[in-house]
């Protein structure tokens, strides 16, 4: 989305932002069941031994974020799509909202998967030392 309304700025292409727009306001709304579906996730991760209740809890509170801002992107490019809808172009500061807004959703689901991946992946965590090796291969000699 970020790259595709990217280039259709540069390009001035009214229909590459506008598929950008639109792409990110499905983008926005495919979010939805994905942040709902975290406190199903949470309840049957809180039963497995090594999940670290701590990155659940920060992974949750990442991702109400990262939601939020993703929504926000998606409204923003509502907006520009129902500006385009006028006059035929998406207006500059429409694409340029959206654009900057992508951005900072970008950045800040990485921010919430970031501890996501922790919590099934011990070896992700900061500090993790491998456990020491058996000395056996399972090969015969």
């Amino acid at each position: 989305m970020l790259v595709l309304l990217a280039m259709g700025m540069a390009a001035k292409s009214a229909h590459v932002k506008r598929a950008a727009l639109l792409l990110t306001v499905l983008v926005g709304i495919g979010t939805i069941p994905v942040y709902v579906s975290g406190e199903g996730a949470e309840e049957i991760l809180e039963e497995r031994p090594g999940v670290a209740e701590g990155l659940m809890e920060n992974h949750e509170d990442r991702a109400l974020v990262a939601s939020i801002a993703t929504w926000v992107a998606a409204g923003l490019a509502v907006i520009g799509l129902l500006a385009s809808l006028r006059g035929g172009n998406v207006p500059a500061w429409a694409a340029s909202a959206t654009l900057v807004a992508l951005l900072v959703s970008g950045a800040l689901l990485y921010w919430a998967a970031r501890p996501g991946g922790q919590i099934s992946h011990p070896e992700a965590r900061p500090g993790f030392t491998a456990p020491p090796e058996s000395g056996e291969t399972g090969e015969s000699e």
